[in-house]
């Protein structure tokens, strides 16, 4: 792997840390995402009405939940709702940490790039 290649991969890997994320981004802390930012999307199967889905998602926003096993009650609706709350929320969570990851990796690409270039120009003057 050259330098470049390494710095990138170093400081994606300190984002995903910095996150708590894995190796690959997932996993980030979803409580980095406010709660009012996550969008309901739909993402829950509704049979005939979606009112306690809706109201499931708007409860688990207002709670700001973060884990799914966090989201119970006695309506499976409602219980969906939350939950489908709380996994956009990861989603969002990730997909912002692996942004924030690919623009430190390319930031750092581009260093190292540039430091290589000028400390080789510097190995050539000096001969």
């Amino acid at each position: 792997m050259i330098a470049s290649e390494e710095a990138a991969e170093e400081a994606r890997q300190a984002v995903y840390e910095d996150a708590n994320a894995d190796s690959d981004g997932t996993g980030a802390v979803a409580s980095s995402v406010d709660a009012f930012d996550v969008d309901n999307n739909g993402t829950y199967i509704c049979t005939q009405d979606c009112s306690g889905h809706e109201a499931g998602f708007e409860w688990a926003q207002q709670h700001d939940v973060a884990d799914p096993s966090d989201c119970g009650g006695t309506s499976n609706s409602f219980i969906e709702g939350c939950e489908a709350f709380a996994e956009e929320r990861q989603q969002q969570a990730d997909q912002q940490t692996q942004e924030a990851a690919e623009e430190a990796a390319a930031t750092a690409a581009e260093l190292a790039a540039e430091n290589y270039d000028d400390s080789s120009g510097d190995e050539y003057e000096a001969d």
